[in-house]
């Protein structure tokens, strides 16, 4: 209902804030894009290692087991 504008002033109109004024060039917003479409797989791959490699539970023979992979 209030659209454009994302604040609004009540002193001087002119001063609110619209959605146009707040976004991004399209140049920038496609720069993200494509970084994003870069590394968002990285970041979820190496989540996905990150949680495989440390799963399971640890217990009280491992912890004591002087192979020394206790940290």
């Amino acid at each position: 209902s209030m659209f454009p504008f994302i604040l609004p002033s009540s002193l001087d109109p002119k001063s609110s804030l619209t959605v146009w004024d707040a976004s991004s060039s399209h140049l920038t917003l496609f720069i993200m894009l494509v970084v994003t479409l870069i590394f968002l797989p990285i970041i979820l791959a190496y989540t996905a290692w990150v949680y495989k490699v440390l799963w399971g539970k640890v217990d009280e023979k491992q912890i004591t087991d002087k192979s020394g992979h206790a940290y």
